[in-house]
């Protein structure tokens, strides 16, 4: 999970935000793109390991 984080925060990086609501809006649109791109959540969270079953 800490890899969405980061690539969350580099969508919100060195912006400044008027109040806690642009910051809402903005995060639900990132996270809509990602929900709709199931296979670069994969590529963010399946590590070899963890697909071969260990």
């Amino acid at each position: 999970m800490e890899r969405c984080f980061e690539e969350l925060r580099q969508g919100t990086a060195n912006k400044v935000f008027a109040d806690i609501g642009q910051i809402e809006q903005l995060l639900e649109s990132l996270v809509k793109d990602y929900i709709q791109q199931p296979q670069k959540v994969k590529q963010l969270t399946l590590f070899p390991y963890m697909e071969q079953g260990a």
